[in-house]
């Protein structure tokens, strides 16, 4: 799963993979939720179970977002207690 993460992150966000570096091989988050349908996609509504990862880099920009599966991507700090 780790692996896909990676792929999406740089398919949505145009971000380099090479530049990037997984903060655990765990999930950051698991969610489940209905998605209302999309018409525009051909997608009737339906149950969704995202598992997202975290990454670093020292060195990575957002590069071109795929405005149909993003609506944003960003850099923020996160400080990880006496992870240093």
């Amino acid at each position: 799963m780790l692996g896909a993460a990676l792929r999406e992150l740089s398919e949505e966000t145009g971000i380099d993979p090479e530049l990037v570096v997984p903060l655990s091989a765990r999930p950051a988050y698991v969610e489940f939720g209905q998605v209302p349908a999309r018409p525009a996609k051909d997608e009737p509504d339906h149950y969704q179970l995202d598992i997202g990862y975290a990454f670093a880099t020292a060195a990575a920009e957002v590069g071109r977002i795929q405005e149909s599966e993003v609506t944003g991507a960003a850099w923020s700090r996160w400080i990880w207690p006496n992870a240093w």
